[in-house]
């Protein structure tokens, strides 16, 4: 059964990098690139209150505002303030949107893990297994995502496939973190997704998007603390990426790999079972269609391109499941019949929905954006198609 789309490159196990939170004056230098003091730009979340101890009770009578406001504030630990942080800047660049992964919708969650190589700042998203993150998202570059961490194996996280409650992932990565090494702390998990408290954890909050959304705040931009999707999973290639530029200079790169995976795609089920591809009512699910490859060779020779069209014809593709993959998630992360089944088939349309956004990239055929286009690629499976491609432009231009 593949329980995860293949990862691009690397293996598991490698040691711990430490986190500098901002502000954090001295500790250990982080393994990549290092982030200024101000490591998040947006201020705090203003989310529901912690459940050990928010906002101070008013009492009842007329006097109980007046008495919750002569009440000390309580207090709150550096690494929930910073767990807080993030969070508000994830909900606040995440662009809902009809013809992405699950409309845009995302829920997230943020932890900081203390180790004996100091703390770890994590996040995971409710889509992909916490992996995935919305184009819009820049997320800081002191930060891991926690499936793809490079300490834990690379495919530890697999039963998360389609689970839509991220603080369950990133309970799950302390665990396994804390099987590998001594010394781990639990200290502060925030989330935006409602659920039960995971236990063991020193500060624990729910705030909702609601909450988040209607405070004050601003939306992270790409700048030297914060940093690209691709650059969270893969430094190097998104360096690598860098070296084209941008603008029409990404265009014949961008033409080039597009149709490589794409190529590649519509040769690969989307998922396996017993040996045999999993299906959905219209047959055999490939991760993409025939119909998108012949979609570019109308973009490859300037035919006037129907976007409205092409989108409406992949969102009904699958019973309208092509894209919004998590309406066939596990209810349960057992490994029951019923719950592999279920992330077989979150897995064969999370795959799909990927290639979809890959391809819509083009609808600015100026300007595409090669390190979206790149990312997409990787996150769907087709790494070492993207890595040969490169290869073979690389050989061409000696």
């Amino acid at each position: 059964m593949m329980a995860h789309p293949p990862a691009a490159g690397g293996a598991g196990g490698g040691p711990l990098a430490p986190f500098v939170p901002p502000g954090g004056g001295a500790a250990a230098t982080p393994a990549g690139p290092t982030a200024p003091a101000s490591a998040a730009s947006a201020p705090a979340a203003a989310g529901a209150p912690s459940q050990q101890g928010g906002a101070a009770p008013v009492m009842a009578g007329t006097s109980g505002a007046a008495t919750a406001a002569s009440l000390p504030e309580p207090e709150v630990s550096a690494d929930l303030m910073l767990a807080r942080q993030v969070l508000d800047g994830l909900v606040r660049g995440t662009d809902a949107s009809w013809n992405t992964i699950d409309s845009g919708f995302v829920n997230w969650a943020v932890s900081v893990v203390r180790t004996q190589f100091g703390p770890q700042l994590v996040i995971a998203s409710s889509a992909g297994g916490g992996v995935y993150v919305p184009a819009s998202v820049y997320i800081p570059t002191t930060a891991r995502i926690a499936p793809r961490d490079p300490a834990l194996p690379m495919r530890w996280a697999d039963k998360y496939m389609g689970w839509r409650r991220p603080a369950d992932v990133l309970a799950g990565h302390a665990d396994a973190l804390a099987d590998r090494a001594s010394g781990v702390v639990r200290s502060a998990l925030v989330t935006t997704a409602e659920g039960p408290r995971p236990a063991g954890w020193q500060d624990f909050e729910t705030a909702t998007l609601r909450s988040i959304l209607h405070s004050p705040g601003s939306v992270p931009v790409l700048d030297g603390a914060h940093q690209h999707r691709l650059a969270a999973i893969d430094l190097d290639l998104a360096q690598q990426i860098s070296t084209v530029g941008s603008g029409a200079s990404e265009v014949p790169v961008a033409a080039v790999i597009t149709r490589a995976v794409v190529e590649a795609a519509t040769q690969t089920p989307a998922a396996m079972i017993k040996g045999s591809p999993v299906s959905s009512a219209d047959g055999p699910i490939q991760v993409a269609e025939v119909a998108d490859l012949a979609f570019l060779n109308e973009l490859a020779q300037g035919t006037p391109i129907d976007w409205a069209a092409y989108n409406n014809e992949v969102a009904q593709r699958h019973d309208g499941n092509a894209t919004i993959p998590h309406l066939n998630g596990p209810l349960d992360l057992d490994d029951s019949k019923d719950s592999r089944d279920a992330r077989l088939l979150y897995i064969a349309f999370y795959r799909t929905a990927l290639i979809a956004e890959l391809i819509r990239y083009w609808q600015r055929p100026a300007s595409p954006s090669l390190a979206d286009i790149v990312y997409c690629a990787v996150v769907s499976g087709f790494g070492q198609v993207v890595a040969s491609t490169l290869s073979t432009l690389e050989r061409q231009c000696r």
